[in-house]
């Protein structure tokens, strides 16, 4: 089975499957399927938490429990062979303090003068019943699988760092620059355009966060693969300068510039991973040829992870499906002509008419959606050191999960939709004889 070419034949496969796999996963968690709890349990895995397992109107729950069992209660008054015992701090573990009729008692010496390891019948009036999730587990699983995405993003960012390579020529790095400006710059003007109604959830639901961060990243990989196939070698070579504005460094800087105090270290803290890999790539071609493959690699990885924080309940509220759709056809309707019209003046000083890279440049980069994440976590850096309150902070928060599903959304539909306006482009600038000097493109040459 070609499992790989088959995740890669999807318009941002790579990152858009592992996401909703992850995401999928993360439903079902949540959900607290019976046979998914009962399962855990058995393997017994460490509870996530405790709930309450009945209903304010139910009466008390009477049931023949292990002593293992009782262990994993989450607190309550129970009674146990008809002796009242009131558990004070009983959460899974087998040691503790319990409060019983005769006194505090060490939990191991009730155990051992009440009942033996038989099953006792337990009345539990106020019954706190533990829940698990499969990603939950602890150990490697938890560490790869749900709590990895801000250091595989981070390596990610340091890694596209490395494969900057500043020895390009100058048409692609004024197209690169030209290209990297304007889309800074509309998302920045649309950011604060919309922000302004409401910062955090104003036109259709959206926050500023993800219009910015939607605007300003394009998907890389789709570029490299639509100027390869349509455009010029400058044209590939233009994501030298792109790659900056992969993560969340430029989104910081606009919502920095729009009034949001972010501390300096925290630009510093985003900025040097990416500063650092470029620094190497550019010193050593072997350090750059030694770190591209991971350029690929680790993006399913943090994707997964960035989905199994979220759940398809957020998917279905049409207020993210609609946004997502605006993110798209403002990143389309708004971005390409803006970066059309920045080609031709760019290109009247550097010999160049072919604005294909525009048009490869107007979709919504994968790990876009992982920047209100990033952002949401910067700014609560940012609050424990006093140079952000608690409410800006806790504002990003909490609207990180709903920015990454509509910018979600607008992968998607741009990853649909850019190539088929990318052909159609090529075919009208071949039909009036546009083209640049360098238009047959050749993989691993630079311009």
């Amino acid at each position: 089975m070609r499992l790989l070419q088959l995740i890669q034949r999807f318009p941002a496969g790579l990152m858009v499957i592992p996401l909703l796999l992850g995401t999928l996963i993360n439903t079902i968690d949540q959900a607290r399927l019976p046979i998914v709890q009962q399962t855990l349990y058995f393997l017994k895995a460490t509870p996530v938490g405790y709930t309450d397992a009945r209903k304010p109107d139910q009466p008390p729950v009477v049931e023949a429990i292990t002593v293992d069992r009782l262990d994993r209660l989450g607190g309550g008054t129970v009674a146990i062979d008809g002796k009242p015992v009131e558990v004070k701090k009983w959460l899974g573990t087998a040691t503790g303090s319990i409060t019983t009729a005769t006194g505090d008692q060490d939990l191991a010496v009730v155990k051992k003068s009440l009942f033996s390891d038989a099953p006792v019948a337990v009345q539990v009036t106020d019954p706190k019943h533990p829940y698990f999730e499969m990603l939950k587990i602890g150990g490697f699983t938890e560490a790869l699988f749900k709590v990895s995405a801000l250091p595989l993003i981070a390596l990610f960012l340091f890694i596209v760092g490395s494969q900057m390579n500043l020895q390009v020529g100058g048409r692609a790095l004024a197209k690169g620059f030209a290209l990297t400006g304007t889309k800074f710059l509309v998302g920045l003007g649309v950011g604060w355009g919309l922000g302004s109604l409401d910062p955090t959830g104003g036109f259709l639901g959206l926050s500023t966060v993800a219009i910015i961060a939607a605007l300003t990243n394009e998907n890389g990989g789709m570029f490299v693969a639509l100027t390869r196939q349509f455009g010029s070698r400058s044209d590939v070579g233009a994501i030298s300068v792109l790659s900056f504005n992969d993560g969340p460094f430029l989104t910081l800087l606009a919502l920095g510039i729009l009034g949001t105090n972010f501390p300096l270290v925290v630009f510093l803290a985003v900025l040097l991973p990416i500063v650092i890999g470029m620094i190497l790539g550019n010193l050593d071609e072997e350090i750059r040829a030694f770190l591209a493959p991971g350029e690929t690699l680790l993006i399913p990885f943090f994707a997964f992870a960035l989905g199994a924080g979220m759940t398809f309940a957020v998917f279905l509220k049409t207020d993210v499906l609609l946004a997502g759709l605006a993110l798209a056809a403002m990143t389309i309707l708004l971005t390409v002509p803006a970066c059309m019209l920045s080609l031709r003046l760019v290109g009247l000083a550097f010999g160049f008419r072919n604005t294909i890279s525009a048009f490869a440049a107007g979709t919504v980069a994968g790990n876009a959606a992982l920047v209100p994440g990033i952002v949401a976590s910067a700014a609560a850096g940012a609050a424990a050191g006093g140079a952000l309150s608690p409410d800006t902070a806790k504002a990003f928060k909490d609207i990180a999960i709903v920015a990454q599903a509509q910018i979600t959304v607008a992968i998607l539909v741009t990853a649909l939709v850019v190539p088929l306006l990318c052909a159609a482009w090529a075919r009208f600038q071949r039909k009036h004889g546009i083209a640049d000097a360098d238009d047959v493109a050749e993989v691993g040459k630079q311009a």
